[in-house]
């Protein structure tokens, strides 16, 4: 039997977490109602920071999240990777504060744990965590060799989106493969009505 740490906040062993006091994780009810569109981006983005120790144990994967984050809500041109995904569709027909929501909740669920025994939830959450972690290393190897001189990772594949130029994909397998997983995650998010 493993030590049990308690803390004012959560209970930890050498495998979980449980969080007493969940608040601070969840956005009130009827915030995005009474909130103006600052503050319900400022409140969504502090409490997806603050699942970066439930989406991973492993420092690298929460740094990529991290980034990951900080990149969908600081220089992502969303609509633009769906116009080079989707050329023929229409605008999203989902609000971006319901598209907020629906991601948050998403990552929410794949951090989540479930005493086994809950079979379809437990699927539920085993598919959102593999998922997610498979996005966060999609996006690891789209900014991988940032921090090397020179390297224009980040505008080519975050700014740029060259993974949906047919010429480019012709001519680097890795642009083939970030834009084939790049269509798939924007598929996804047409179903789910998320913007991962």
């Amino acid at each position: 039997m493993s030590t049990v740490i308690e803390t004012k906040k959560a209970l930890i062993n050498s495998n979980q977490i449980l969080i007493k006091c969940i608040s601070n994780y969840l956005v009130p009810y009827n915030f995005s109602r009474s909130a103006n569109d600052t503050q319900l981006i400022f409140s969504y983005y502090r409490r997806l920071m603050r699942l970066r120790r439930y989406v991973s144990k492993r420092q690298m994967i929460q740094n990529t999240y991290v980034g990951y984050v900080k990149y969908k809500f600081k220089y992502e041109d969303y609509e633009k990777r769906r116009k080079l995904v989707l050329p023929k569709s229409k605008q999203l027909n989902v609000d971006w504060t319901q598209r907020l929501h629906n991601t948050y909740h998403f990552i929410l669920h794949a951090a989540s744990y479930v005493e086994p025994g809950d079979s379809t939830l437990e699927q539920d959450i085993l598919m959102s965590r593999q998922i997610l972690k498979n996005i966060l290393t999609n996006e690891y190897s789209k900014i991988e060799k940032d921090d090397k001189p020179g390297s224009t990772d980040f505008l080519d594949y975050r700014i740029a989106f060259k993974q949906h130029d047919p010429e480019e994909t012709s001519k680097n397998v890795k642009s083939l493969a970030i834009g084939e997983f790049d269509k798939n995650v924007i598929y996804l998010n047409e179903t789910l009505g998320t913007q991962l």
